[in-house]
């Protein structure tokens, strides 16, 4: 949602990490860019490769990782 541009959005769900988390510096810090209207700057190393949980499922995704996980079978 910060990356697209939906500040008011991001900044709600960035809120409840902070309200669950107090000590979460990535939240704090991209709560404030909400704030500010502040989105993602190129080559901005504080948030460039950020990612956080994702909140929906998808099949692909869980099927890729759990392909990297699990050890090969010989």
């Amino acid at each position: 949602m910060w990356k697209k541009g939906d500040y008011l959005a991001a900044s709600a769900v960035f809120s409840a990490l902070v309200e669950h988390n107090p000590e979460d510096a990535q939240a704090n810090m991209l709560l404030a860019r909400c704030a500010k209207r502040s989105g993602p700057r190129p080559g901005d190393t504080q948030t460039e490769g950020l990612e956080r949980l994702k909140t929906n499922y998808e099949e692909s995704a869980y099927l890729q990782l759990k392909a990297l996980l699990q050890p090969e079978k010989e």
